[in-house]
């Protein structure tokens, strides 16, 4: 916006500038055209009837009898010196001729004579007066003001029109309208620059939640299904025994609907880009420590280990670490054979924690779509091992709203080891 200020006032301080270099020139060629046409008629007789009046006078009588001619003609004449004529004049003096020069006070003229000295007659009139040529004056200045307006407006009246023309296909249902920056770097280009960002972002706000509808219906419909199938069953359970289990599948189906719910919420804050955190300092090895004891249920064969310094300390919002945190463990509970280990380095300004497990690892070509909304991955990672598919997609979600990152890579058992390196100092912009 600065930028665009300083090329108006620099444009308009050059159209003022040209407009009065204009009139000067208008003003100019008015005097010199009406000294050419006036001044010479006037120069011709004033010398005509000088040189009649003055001749034969003698020299000391000379000044009375220009008197004579002051009060008759009723233009001042004075006998000077040729070396006290006007630059201008003087050299035409000397050359013996009559000449003439316009100063402040007007026109004056200057009659040669004998022993250096010359009649100076005048001010004859008043400088020419511009007045009359104030109309041709005031067009000038307003065609001149009125171009460079348009040759600067246009450009971006057009470009702003171009930018309305978008923000109207995409009020009307067109997503995909986005508008050019243009090369200028300006006001306008840096608000086309901003438009088109916003538009991308509501396009895929709005993409991420029609999927994500899609998902969530899906993914509802298969633990009711389920919920409504437990309750007929349970109604033809023939012992107590039977009943039992059925209810304790309902239970589990009914856990399941809870879970998910649990983390379209959190998945959805942080999904619309409303990702308020409160960053606190966080005592590494003492917060996942308290993330295991609470992950690892009792009768559980898989055991899960913590290697972090005591020292270990990053800043950080204290529940979406603890949310990160608790997905990968769970995670790694869920697939793991018999052991999760989390490993915890720093290096340089990150902290990275590494969650690794011994179960069946994950594919290469799905090591990326894993981290996307309910994407499932085959073999021995599917449904069958529970999860809504949204626990990792948090995850992502959270390092990069911290401006950290998280990985997938082989572990060395075979398995799945998830890197995550968290800001040591707080989230980065």
């Amino acid at each position: 916006m600065n930028r665009l200020l300083v090329r108006f006032t620099l444009s308009l301080f050059g159209a003022v500038a040209l407009s009065f270099l204009l009139v000067s020139l208008i003003i100019k060629h008015s005097i010199e055209s009406q000294r050419d046409e006036v001044m010479p008629p006037i120069v011709q007789t004033l010398e005509r009837v000088t040189l009649r009046r003055i001749e034969g006078v003698p020299p000391e009588q000379l000044g009375a009898v220009l008197d004579e001619v002051t009060r008759d003609l009723g233009v001042q004449m004075a006998l000077v010196e040729v070396q006290e004529a006007p630059p201008d004049a003087r050299e035409a003096l000397e050359r013996g001729e009559h000449t003439w020069a316009f100063h402040h006070r007007g026109a004056e003229v200057f009659i040669p004579l004998d022993h250096g000295q010359a009649v100076r007659a005048g001010p004859l009139f008043d400088p020419p007066d511009p007045s009359q040529d104030i109309g041709l004056i005031l067009a000038t200045i307003a065609l001149v003001v009125v171009a460079f307006g348009l040759a600067l407006s246009t450009p971006m009246v057009r470009r702003l029109r171009a930018l309305e023309a978008a923000a109207v296909r995409i009020s009307e249902g067109d997503l995909s309208a986005r508008t050019e920056p243009g090369r200028a770097r300006d006001a306008i280009a840096s608000l086309a620059h901003r438009f088109n960002l916003m538009a991308d972002r509501v396009q895929t706000l709005i993409d991420g939640h029609e999927q994500l509808v899609r998902a969530v219906a899906h993914e509802i419909r298969t633990p009711l299904a389920r919920v409504r199938f437990g309750l007929e069953m349970m109604e033809l359970a023939e012992d107590p025994a039977q009943r039992a289990r059925r209810e304790a599948d309902v239970v589990a189906d009914l856990d399941e609907l809870e879970q998910l719910v649990d983390e379209l919420l959190f998945f959805s804050r942080y999904g619309v880009g409303a990702r308020q955190l409160n960053p606190g300092r966080i005592p590494v090895r003492a917060a996942l420590e308290r993330l295991v004891k609470r992950a690892v249920v009792q009768g559980s064969t898989v055991e899960v280990g913590v290697d972090c310094a005591d020292e270990v300390h990053l800043v950080a919002d204290p529940r979406s670490f603890n949310r990160a945190m608790r997905n990968l463990i769970l995670n790694g509970i869920r697939y793991a054979s018999t052991r999760v280990d989390v490993h915890v380095t720093e290096e340089e300004d990150e902290v990275v924690i590494e969650v690794s497990d011994d179960g069946p690892g994950v594919p290469e070509a799905d090591r990326e779509r894993i981290f996307e909304p309910f994407a499932r991955v085959d073999d021995s990672r599917n449904r069958d091992t529970g999860g809504v598919g949204l626990g990792l997609a948090i995850v992502r979600w959270i390092l990069e709203g911290h401006g950290g990152t998280v990985d997938l890579e082989p572990a060395s058992g075979g398995g799945a080891r998830f890197v995550t390196r968290w800001p040591r100092d707080g989230p980065r912009d």
